[in-house]
């Protein structure tokens, strides 16, 4: 069902736009988090890729001689866990990934490349399929995920935390841009926000409550602040807090409880994080380059669910501090001062990955890309964007 409603997506974001790479670039960066994932990214690549030979996107020398240093090294890395028992299909997925992330981080865009009015139109047809889908998926039994009164809905993606966070990203794209342009948005944020509660995420519940109590500007300046060093702060604050510290044991009434059921969730993600933890603190080549991307499922049964702990269980400290220093100067990087928002987005976003991988599942590049390639993110146009 997943295909059915990204092509249903597809084609009526290209009748509706009259055009076609964006909302291809959506629907690709979209099946990520659907049930036909293990195929996504490499669709997500050809995109990629057919944007920059259409010349919709481009580099210039110099960023090009970041985006190959930055991929080499990171690749060097990742190959390196195999000599720890890492598989070499998973550092392959995995460098693909980086591949993908590292291009969009580093390229420029076409003059114009992409409206705001155009995402919006994207951004509008996303939720009313999410809404289709939810009617139909629902009464067919599709949601089995346990909420408080009703099951949790994911739309046509698979999870509805990924779901929530795609609805959250644009109510901050379309309140920033909106207020620039004068343009009303309440509807499409009344509907998001709809979205938002029928997936039943608390950590959305959270971000929401945040963003609309402390306001664009303060969290814009605490972003400032803290995002280009949040991944160094969060990984001594990991090793602090798992240091020393003994399994918790499970609520046993999660069954009559959505409270217990909640808890447990993140206790049995604790515990998965005690078991790599005493791994990695075991052997000090796995400290250093890591057991291998997807070997946590070997030792814990199940991902981690926090990136950061994740990339220095599967990769190892230097990784971690290359990733750091990649996110540290993007982060310092003059273009973000002249769309405000993009500081607020990675904070709530750098925030998220604590519980959820939003890095590798293309949702952190993509917000970034949304931003920076629209053509009226600042009151003056630009010739164009660069981050290098």
């Amino acid at each position: 069902m997943s295909i059915f409603f990204l092509i249903v997506f597809f084609i009526i974001s290209v009748i509706y736009t009259r055009k076609v790479y964006f909302p291809l670039f959506m629907a690709s960066i979209l099946s990520v988090s659907t049930d036909i994932n293990y195929i996504s990214v490499i669709v997500l690549f050809f995109v990629v890729l057919f944007g920059f030979l259409n010349r919709l996107i481009y580099f210039n020398r110099k960023s090009f001689l970041f985006f190959l240093l930055s991929f080499f090294v990171m690749v060097f890395i990742i190959f390196l866990g195999i000599k720890n028992g890492g598989h070499i299909y998973n550092a392959v997925g995995k460098s693909l990934k980086i591949f993908i992330i590292l291009f969009l981080f580093f390229i420029s865009y076409k003059d114009g490349f992409i409206s705001f009015y155009d995402i919006r139109k994207n951004i509008r047809v996303f939720y009313l399929i999410t809404f289709i889908s939810i009617l139909v998926l629902y009464n067919a039994g599709y949601y089995n995920d346990q909420g408080i009164i009703l099951e949790r809905v994911s739309g046509f993606l698979y999870d509805p935390n990924y779901l929530s966070l795609f609805c959250f990203i644009f109510i901050l794209y379309l309140s920033y841009f909106g207020k620039l342009l004068g343009i009303k948005y309440k509807k499409d944020i009344l509907c998001l926000l709809l979205i938002i509660l029928l997936c039943q995420s608390w950590s959305m519940f959270i971000f929401v409550f945040i963003y609309y109590l402390i306001g664009y500007k303060r969290l814009c300046d605490f972003g400032k602040l803290i995002n280009p060093y949040f991944s160094i702060i969060i990984v001594f604050f990991i090793y602090f807090s798992l240091y020393g510290l003994d399994k918790i044991v499970a609520y046993q009434d999660w069954s009559e409880s959505h409270l217990s059921l909640k808890l447990n969730s993140l206790i049995f993600r604790l515990n998965a994080m005690l078991d790599g933890f005493s791994v990695i603190t075991t052997n000090s080549d796995i400290l250093l380059y890591g057991m291998g991307s997807g070997r946590s499922l070997e030792i814990t049964d199940r991902v981690f669910h926090n990136l950061y702990f994740q990339q220095l269980f599967d990769h190892g400290i230097v990784y971690y501090l290359v990733f750091s220093l990649l996110l540290w100067y993007l982060c310092k990087h003059k273009i973000f001062d002249k769309v405000g928002m993009v500081h607020v987005v990675i904070f709530f976003l750098a925030l998220n990955n604590i519980v959820f991988d939003n890095f590798y599942s293309f949702i952190f590049p993509f917000s970034i890309f949304i931003f920076l390639s629209t053509k009226e993110r600042t009151n003056t146009l630009l010739n164009s964007m660069r981050i290098i």
